[in-house]
């Protein structure tokens, strides 16, 4: 989530090279059951942690809005 952000706020150049790695390691690791499991935090956390990664294109939190 924080590279992610990290990536958006760097540049368009930066987002549009590692956006595409990182939601594809992502969806390999998803659960059958639509989730993501792992960390401390349980499931839960993970698949929101997941989410808010995964939806960094459609710009709906106040951060990755321009």
């Amino acid at each position: 989530y924080y590279g992610m952000q990290a990536m958006v706020q760097d540049s368009d150049d930066s987002y549009a090279m590692w956006y595409p790695k990182v939601r594809d390691s992502m969806l390999e690791r998803q659960s059958e059951d639509g989730s993501w499991s792992g960390g401390n935090g349980g499931r839960a956390q993970s698949t929101s942690m997941a989410v808010l990664t995964l939806g960094t294109p459609y710009r709906f939190l106040p951060i990755y809005q321009r």
